[in-house]
């Protein structure tokens, strides 16, 4: 067993990683959706850091040494907690780490309506740029 074994599944910045090889964790990767590969590559790792892939409850029998599962977004909604607390895992999130990219994506979304881009880009793709309609035009 080695308390410095960290899986990730998908993908984690490469600056991340390297923090983490840098003191002294031995670092492992397996793709999202591919439990075969991160039963394998994980089978010793004290902590596995995961993004969206959903956690099988089944896993925690596979994986003996897990102390800790970090999940790369909010909400626990893919991780059994119950069972992580029977198996004594702790189990983690980042709250707040996507809030800028759902702050932007809102304001991206309500430009698009307000600007009627949807509308505008049937309108160009039909060959009607010509005859641009008024309806589509910005506000003053």
């Amino acid at each position: 067993m080695s308390e410095k074994r960290i899986h990730i599944v998908g993908d984690l910045h490469e600056v991340a990683i390297q923090k983490f090889t840098s003191a002294g964790y031995d670092v492992s990767h397996s793709p999202n959706y591919d439990e075969k590969k991160l039963l394998s590559l994980a089978s010793d790792a004290a902590v596995i850091i995961m993004t969206d892939m959903a956690f099988d409850k089944n896993w925690f029998d596979a994986l003996p040494n897990l102390k800790l599962i970090a999940r790369r977004g909010v909400g626990y909604d893919n991780i059994p907690v119950e069972s992580a607390t029977k198996h004594g895992v702790w189990v983690t999130n980042t709250p707040g780490a996507n809030a800028i990219a759902v702050a932007e994506l809102a304001v991206t979304l309500i430009l698009t309506v307000l600007r009627k881009v949807n509308q505008a880009t049937n309108s160009v793709q039909k060959g009607e740029a010509l005859t641009y309609p008024a309806s589509l035009m910005g506000h003053n």
